[in-house]
């Protein structure tokens, strides 16, 4: 996979829904959508979640993977460009007047390491409907989505949707929207 070139990346226009959640979309710069596909498997450390659903009945969730090194360096230079742009221009971008230490402050990055050196990237996926993540076998045939994402790995193919800004902060959405699934092999006997 080739690193990522920010010089094709641009922020559309600020919107805010029905509900007054604000989203900065993004695209390429020839009006693409931002995609990166990736060849390495990625452990999926946890099963996908939403956030206050206990019943599990939430169609949108998150998906974390353990990156690979290209997956680190692609959300490195994704927030960097971020972080660097939105400082240009926060008024028009962010709709309120920032410093660059402010912007820097309020960016949340989906790359997150746990006190205990854990590192994940925050991904969502759709489990039904007509933007339900798509998902393959080894081989490339379709396939459902496995009964649980703990202990799976999966190659992705993520896209870059924008910016979420609630509140006093921002970050990135991301979206898992096709991954080969290798399953995992359950508990193995060790004897």
């Amino acid at each position: 996979m080739a690193a990522l070139n920010t010089a094709e990346l641009a922020f559309t226009q600020l919107t805010t829904n029905a509900k007054g959640a604000k989203t900065l979309p993004a695209l390429c710069t020839n009006g693409s959508i931002v995609t990166w596909q990736f060849s390495d498997p990625m452990e999926c450390p946890f099963d996908a979640s939403a956030y206050n659903d206990p019943e599990g009945a939430a169609n949108r969730v998150t998906l974390c993977v353990t990156p690979s090194a290209h997956l680190t360096a692609t959300i490195d230079a994704l927030d960097a460009w971020c972080i660097q742009t939105l400082s240009q221009n926060p008024t028009t971008l962010l709709g309120v007047q920032l410093t660059p230490e402010q912007v820097k402050e309020r960016y949340v990055s989906c790359l997150k390491t746990s006190e205990k050196g854990y590192t994940t990237v925050r991904t969502k996926i759709n489990r039904t409907g007509r933007y339900a993540l798509q998902t393959y076998t080894p081989t490339k045939e379709k396939r459902g989505h496995p009964d649980t994402w703990r202990g799976c790995s999966i190659q992705p193919q993520i896209t870059f949707k924008g910016l979420y800004i609630m509140g006093r902060e921002c970050g990135p959405v991301l979206k898992t929207t096709h991954a080969i699934v290798f399953e995992s092999k359950g508990d193995e006997c060790p004897f």
